[in-house]
């Protein structure tokens, strides 16, 4: 690949096409249509081009022209959790939230780049895209968020992310990442006797 822009090209026209399979899985699961969606959540981190691809999915699945549409990036693997935390308060007000991840990791490989991060990488997070329903309908054998949060853990930002060069993103993938992880969750998760 040769740099950035032509890695956004087949972001942008490929991301799409993952999402709406998915979504179109989902819809067929629920007995929905396009149109009974409320709001759409789309994340990635793989290229932050705008518009954000899910102005394609509208566009070919035929969604309202006015549901609440959120691009969520650069959250990168947590972008999911972080999507569906969103959704599940976004649907306590609109009745049907749809929330679709798309990333293309493959894209941000580079072959120069012979890294611990970048071969950790590229043997961990592959090109996909998945969707969920959040809704306030009652779904037999569905899941129920009872509740969820989110904390940044302090001085972490060199632990995970992208660092931008000319030539386009390389990973950041600390070797200390799994400590601060074991370190700083027993703290976070409360355990509760839910009935």
């Amino acid at each position: 690949l040769k740099g950035p822009r032509e890695r956004a090209q087949i972001f942008e026209h490929h991301a799409p096409n993952l999402a709406v399979d998915a979504i179109k899985r989902v819809l067929k699961g629920n007995q929905l249509q396009p149109e009974d969606i409320d709001a759409l959540i789309f994340t990635s981190c793989t290229a932050p081009i705008i518009p954000a691809p899910d102005t394609h999915i509208i566009d070919r699945l035929g969604f309202r022209r006015d549901l609440v549409r959120i691009p969520a990036y650069q959250f990168g693997c947590a972008g999911g959790l972080i999507g569906m935390g969103l959704s599940s308060r976004l649907a306590t007000n609109s009745r049907n939230v749809l929330l679709v991840s798309a990333e293309l990791c493959s894209l941000l490989f580079h072959r120069d780049n012979r890294s611990a991060a970048q071969l950790v990488g590229a043997s961990i997070f592959a090109d996909g895209a998945a969707a969920a329903l959040l809704t306030t309908d009652d779904v037999q054998g569905g899941l129920t968020i009872i509740d969820h949060q989110s904390f940044l853990i302090p001085e972490s930002r060199h632990l995970m992310g992208y660092e931008i060069q000319d030539d386009g993103s390389h990973l950041l993938l600390d070797k200390e990442l799994p400590k601060h992880l074991a370190d700083w969750v027993p703290r976070l998760v409360c355990y509760r006797d839910w009935e």
